[in-house]
């Protein structure tokens, strides 16, 4: 699946997003129905403009803020702003026409039950996919393990990167600051500098990764601690 994805073109995975929206935002929609009426089978032919107003607000917004443009295996949080603007701008759209033209009979949760749904529908399909590649990545090529040196903004934000490319796992960070040693962030643990040494004698780490400034750097020469 994922040299298919690889070899299809921008396009075409634009296309495939924009389609399983449009699948989607209508399916998120009926489920807050049936939550809201508390049916399995819910009667909503009469409200049928609403389910053209969610598709036709919704995914113009996407595009707008980016989210096609987004690479779902590094997708992050400019992606889930981009769902959640979205959502909410289709969730007033629907009681704007639930109520201008009016649909009879419109429950008025609908819309924010609609806007939760969404966010879990639309990001959950892109994040469900992202996790596959990932996986499968690391089934075909095993990440090599780092130590990354700080454990501060910079310092998670490379661990996230790496792991999202897949070609490195990082497996501790090292810091001086004191507050921050003995914790863990994002499931990695948080070293005293003094530990160092030992890590890399217990583990099969042969690059630490450690920040100069703003420049990321790898150094080898820690290896022979």
């Amino acid at each position: 699946m994922e040299r298919l994805l690889d070899e299809l073109s921008r396009r075409k995975k634009q296309a495939i997003a924009v389609a399983a929206d449009c699948v989607m935002l209508p399916v998120a929609l009926w489920t807050a129905f049936a939550l809201r009426l508390g049916e399995w089978d819910p009667q909503v032919a009469s409200f049928w403009p609403s389910f053209v107003v969610c598709v036709c607000v919704a995914v113009p917004v996407f595009g707008r803020l980016g989210l096609y443009r987004q690479v779902v295996r590094y997708m992050g949080n400019h992606a889930m702003l981009a769902v959640v603007t979205g959502a909410f701008v289709a969730s007033m759209a629907i009681y704007a026409i639930a109520f201008l033209i009016p649909l009879t009979g419109f429950p008025r949760s609908v819309p924010m039950i609609f806007w939760m749904l969404t966010l879990l529908y639309v990001s959950g399909t892109r994040f469900g996919v992202r996790a596959y590649i990932q996986r499968m990545q690391a089934r075909l090529n095993p990440n090599q393990p780092v130590i990354i040196y700080s454990a501060g903004g910079m310092g998670v934000e490379l661990a996230r990167l790496l792991r999202q490319e897949g070609q490195f796992e990082p497996i501790a960070f090292i810091d001086d600051d004191k507050k921050l040693q003995r914790s863990s962030i994002d499931g990695i643990h948080v070293y005293p500098p003094k530990q160092l040494a030992q890590l890399l004698r217990d583990t099969s780490v042969n690059q630490v990764l450690w920040q100069s400034g703003k420049t990321i750097t790898t150094n080898a020469a820690l290896l022979n601690i």
